[in-house]
């Protein structure tokens, strides 16, 4: 029970596989942290902005907690090691490092119970 909607998304600049590992590390990521008592939806979006293209992703699951909005990124870092859901805490830092080398950016807008908004910046294609 899932909901993705994808909107038009224009080309970007980048390898291939490795911008394809980003989305899918993101979309797995809004599976994983899916809130129980919600069907999950995801949206996939997109806007030009000046030389980039800011792609979105966002989700109506379980949240995080704005005091860890930088943390996410960094190495090892789990939001609740106790918790039966954990990951190696690896995902968002090679997201952060492949953004990194392509010249783009990532950061995330997200409150407890309310879902996560992950924002992509990558060169468009059509300004290189």
């Amino acid at each position: 029970h899932i909901e993705i909607t994808v909107d038009s998304l224009p080309p970007c600049l980048g390898d291939s596989v490795q911008i394809n590992q980003v989305f899918s590390n993101l979309i797995d990521n809004a599976i994983k942290y899916r809130h129980p008592a919600k069907e999950l939806k995801i949206n996939i979006s997109s806007e030009k902005k000046k030389k980039y293209i800011i792609y979105c992703i966002k989700d109506n699951g379980i949240g995080i907690d704005p005091d860890h909005h930088q943390k996410i990124f960094e190495i090892f870092h789990q939001l609740n090691p106790a918790s039966p859901k954990r990951g190696e805490g690896l995902g968002l830092t090679i997201i952060r490092r492949i953004l990194d080398r392509h010249d783009g950016s990532i950061h995330v807008k997200s409150q407890i119970n309310e879902g996560s908004s992950f924002y992509i910046r990558l060169p468009s294609i059509k300004d290189r």
